[in-house]
């Protein structure tokens, strides 16, 4: 009988005994994750398999019944911004608790609502087309990209929200949606723009708000062919006002006079503005020569009739304006300066008229002297 070869000892294993591996067998390398044999089946056909055998796949978790129009957990997880999902036929099938709570809604409340109801038809029309090009070719339409849209609140407000949507083929075509509250951003950039418009001590409009103003208003007047009125104003003596009661005095006298200025100008198609200094201009769109005489004069007498005292005018002792007018029906070959200049030149007769007075003025006839030019 052989003898019995006893087990080699190795002072590090558990009980001082390892056990000598057979030296005939290979050891099994580990596996890394995704280079094992069904990962290897799966990708490509290799020797030794069978004619026909099919790959086999990594296994799926199953859906629990009655769950499958549920949204995929980690959407519901995005609490961070609103996440609305929408079916193809514009139907609201799933939102978050952030997009609840932006738009004013109970939990599962916008569930089955259409988003015609939520975003201006012609809005949500363009959403509609975009959901149906995705169906009729996914591979050709891509995500719809981030828009700045208007959503209606709950409580009837309207909320401005950027929105993304992408889209995602589960069982049927979805769009997955990102909101983003930008409400209190576009208020702070809307002040912002009418902060840039406004003068800052009168709060009415200033030179830049004049001038793109007159430009739209030019336009309009040449294609509907109705005069517009422009009045230029300034206040008399006003450098000796600041002299002799100061700075301070000075702005508030200005305050005042804007706020009187302005209260004439009633119409949307009608605005005051500081010009700079003490110069004032008011523009009347479909207005006549006339009827902005009789303005002008309406504005003169409203300043005299506040009696702010100018201890050293020597026109008045109250604060006075001198005030020019000029009316023009533009054609192509006028210009705004041309219609400034008239105005400007009103004003400087009625300062040398002894002040506090209105005095009008046309401008020259630029159509004129083109036909005058072309007959030379």
């Amino acid at each position: 009988m052989p003898p019995v070869e006893e087990p080699r000892r190795h002072p590090g294993h558990p009980g001082g005994l390892h056990e000598r591996p057979h030296r005939g067998r290979r050891r099994r390398r580990r596996l890394r994750p995704g280079r094992g044999r069904l990962h290897q089946q799966a990708a490509a056909p290799g020797r030794g398999e069978r004619a026909g055998a099919q790959p086999i796949a990594d296994p799926q978790p199953q859906r629990e019944p009655g769950r499958a129009g549920r949204a995929p957990a980690h959407h519901r997880q995005q609490h961070g911004r609103g996440l609305p999902i929408i079916e193809a036929d514009g139907r609201i099938q799933f939102t978050n608790p952030a997009c609840d709570k932006y738009l004013g809604y109970r939990e599962g409340e916008l569930s089955g609502r259409s988003i015609g109801e939520l975003l201006n038809p012609l809005v949500a029309r363009e959403y509609l087309d975009y959901f149906e090009r995705y169906g009729a070719a996914p591979e050709t339409a891509h995500s719809h990209g981030t828009r700045e849209v208007i959503i209606r609140h709950c409580d009837g407000r309207s909320v401005c929200m950027d929105l993304t949507l992408t889209p995602m083929y589960l069982r049927q075509p979805l769009f997955i949606g990102l909101l983003h509250d930008i409400t209190h951003h576009k208020l702070s950039e809307d002040a912002l723009q009418r902060a840039a418009m406004v003068d800052p001590l009168t709060k009415i409009a200033n030179r830049r708000h004049f001038d793109s103003f007159l430009e739209k208003e030019w336009q309009r007047a040449l294609r509907s062919g109705q005069p517009l009125s422009l009045v230029v104003l300034d206040v008399d003596h006003f450098k000796l006002y600041n002299d002799t009661l100061g700075h301070p005095a000075g702005d508030a006298c200005l305050a005042q006079v804007a706020q009187a200025v302005s209260s004439h100008a009633l119409r949307p198609t009608d605005l005051a503005a500081r010009y700079g200094g003490e110069e004032f201009v008011l523009l009347f769109a479909e207005t006549d020569a006339d009827s902005a005489h009789l303005l002008a004069e309406a504005i003169r007498a409203h300043i005299e009739a506040l009696q702010l005292p100018h201890p050293r005018s020597p026109t008045s002792p109250w604060i006075t304006v001198s005030i020019g007018v000029s009316t023009i029906h533009p054609n192509q070959f006028d210009s705004t300066e041309a219609l400034f200049v008239a105005a400007d030149r009103a004003m400087y007769v009625a300062k040398e008229g002894g002040r506090n007075q209105v005095r009008a003025n046309k401008p020259d006839s630029a159509a004129l002297d083109a036909v005058q030019a072309l007959m030379g």
